[in-house]
């Protein structure tokens, strides 16, 4: 009989959590893919209240960067487990799937170009209208970047999620 080693108590412990099965199932393209349809509401909100913070209130600006981050972080784990595939991987992509993320991309690329549009007026008049500093001006232009990378990691997911309806993949039939 075999002693445990510490290497060994080691690699059970990576292997409770699930992370190489996963990893081996993303390598060779059998990844599970699931429609989230609150979680991305839940992303895109945190980070529109921390950007609405961030622009209307300097004494919580932190508090709004804190949500921002926060949305932007957990919207950054959308496009691994929604039901969007990616490019160039060697999951098997047909032609539904291609469509659904042009669809889901160009519905994320419009909506990016309204809001940084939208977003810079709004900067613009924020600035003068309510007499900012530089740093405040400086506190919000990466802001405004980030949110708009929030859209980018989020809202593909839920275009994906709500525009299909989930149905059985073809190998388990």
């Amino acid at each position: 009989m075999t002693r445990k080693t510490i290497a060994d108590y080691a690699d059970d412990s990576v292997r409770w959590t699930g992370i190489p099965k996963l990893a081996d199932a993303m390598s060779q393209g059998r990844q599970p893919r699931y429609h989230l349809r609150i979680l991305p509401i839940i992303t895109l909100a945190l980070a529109s209240v921390g950007m609405v913070l961030v622009l209307t209130n300097r004494h919580n600006y932190w508090l709004g960067y804190t949500l921002l981050m926060v949305g932007f972080s957990l919207g950054n784990f959308l496009p691994i487990f929604g039901p969007v595939k990616p490019w160039g991987g060697v999951a098997r992509v047909d032609e539904w799937d291609r469509q659904v993320r042009h669809n889901a991309y160009f519905v994320t690329f419009a909506t990016i170009s309204g809001v940084a549009v939208l977003g810079i007026w709004l900067l613009c008049w924020l600035a003068l209208s309510q007499a900012w500093t530089t740093t405040d001006f400086v506190r919000a232009l990466p802001s405004a970047a980030i949110y708009l990378m929030a859209i980018w990691s989020g809202l593909p997911t839920l275009h994906a999620s709500w525009a299909t309806r989930p149905i059985d993949d073809e190998d388990d039939a």
